[in-house]
């Protein structure tokens, strides 16, 4: 399950889990230390384009912070949302299909 976010000004969409994944930290005898969560968030540009092999700008961005035990998982989950999800409107599967293909074929075909 996917959260679609677009960014109307840039031109960008993004796709990321819904829910991070989150693992427990323990130490060696068991006993829990903290928590890592991370998450990958897909980014399609309109105004990308390819040097070579390799987009000029980023298509994925792959986000993990660790957090200490005095944290809930609750805690974790809010911190980490409010930092790393992208800003910009909400929208649905089809829309970010529909846009993603939009964006992609504009970036496929600039040359700069």
């Amino acid at each position: 399950m996917y959260s679609y976010i677009h960014d109307e000004e840039a031109r960008v969409v993004y796709r990321f889990p819904a829910m991070p994944r989150v693992t427990e930290r323990n130490d060696t005898r068991g006993r829990l230390r903290g928590w890592k969560a991370d998450m990958t968030i897909t980014i399609t540009r309109s105004d990308n384009w390819l040097e070579g092999n390799q987009w000029r700008y980023k298509t994925s961005d792959p986000v993990a912070q660790d957090f200490d035990q005095p944290y809930a998982l609750e805690q974790v989950l809010s911190h980490f949302r409010m930092r790393y999800e992208p800003k910009g409107k909400v929208i649905d599967c089809a829309e970010y299909d529909r846009l993603h293909h939009q964006y992609d074929s504009e970036a496929r075909v600039r040359k700069v």
